[in-house]
């Protein structure tokens, strides 16, 4: 819904949603509130499932502190599985990863799913 696309002027002028579609995929855009619970239910066929946000919540994390916009990690150290940050930080016994170092922060998840840890739900 981006300012001056037509669904964005549909959600500008009070439309209860929109949605875009080709034969392989769709993006519906509604005001409502949301849940990570709501948003799980969406993918019931995916092994893993990744969100953006949630700190203050108990699911397992990967908490992302880039220096520019912060100086130390917020979420309770028991949710982390690692940070991953472009600062000199460390937490006792949780891996701190570099930012942009994707295949080491794939690695956290892969051995965290290796380990059983295999709930519903989102890490």
């Amino acid at each position: 819904d981006p300012p001056g696309t037509d669904t964005g002027r549909f959600m500008a002028a009070g439309a209860a949603g929109t949605a875009i579609f080709d034969g392989e995929k769709f993006k519906v855009v509604k005001k409502q509130p949301v849940t990570e619970e709501f948003l799980i239910a969406q993918f019931p066929e995916a092994d893993l499932i990744l969100l953006e946000g949630f700190k203050y919540t108990p699911w397992p994390k990967l908490e992302v502190v880039r220096g520019e916009i912060s100086q130390a990690p917020v979420s309770d150290p028991a949710t982390l599985l690692a940070l991953v940050t472009d600062l000199e930080l460390s937490l006792p016994g949780i891996p701190t990863l570099p930012l942009g170092d994707a295949a080491k922060a794939a690695g956290v998840l892969i051995r965290y799913r290796e380990e059983g840890h295999h709930h519903a739900g989102p890490i």
